[in-house]
């Protein structure tokens, strides 16, 4: 069953827990009242003082729920040009837009020649109207920037 969506779920954290996790690429959610109650494309990532503002924008892949626990996985992780600061603390999550983050455009290129590909691996014919694909890293981001 497909749930509502928000814009960006922000994920309040340590700058250690955040250092320590990074590689796993996974987002993880427990407990009944630390679970997002919505979806999102896209969580970001509040480092608790003294840091205090969101750093890092992820770019869900997946998403795993299970019924006390849930796992964002992540496609890529992107540092914002300048943080966002944040006038108090970020325990669990909430839910923003990017205009709160001061983000007035986001454009993602993915590679989808992997998943369309004939099978024989040939890449498929680009329609005209699609944008030029970046065969050697998946996915850039243009324009993620304040």
């Amino acid at each position: 069953m497909a749930r509502e969506k928000r814009e960006v779920i922000v994920r309040g954290m340590t700058a250690k827990w955040f250092g320590d996790h990074f590689q796993d690429m996974k987002v993880y959610f427990s407990g009944l009242r630390a679970v997002p109650q919505y979806d999102s494309d896209f969580i970001g990532f509040y480092l608790e003082a003294p840091t205090s503002a969101i750093t890092h924008i992820g770019v869900v892949d997946f998403i795993d729920r299970q019924p006390n626990e849930t796992t964002f996985h992540l496609r890529a992780v992107i540092k914002l040009k300048d943080p966002v600061p944040v006038d108090h603390g970020i325990r669990k999550q909430e839910y923003w837009t990017f205009k709160e983050l001061g983000i007035e455009k986001v454009v993602l290129l993915i590679n989808n020649s992997s998943r369309v590909g004939s099978a024989s691996g040939t890449p498929p014919e680009q329609l005209p109207s699609d944008p030029p694909l970046n065969t050697t890293s998946g996915i850039t981001a243009d324009q993620l920037i304040r």
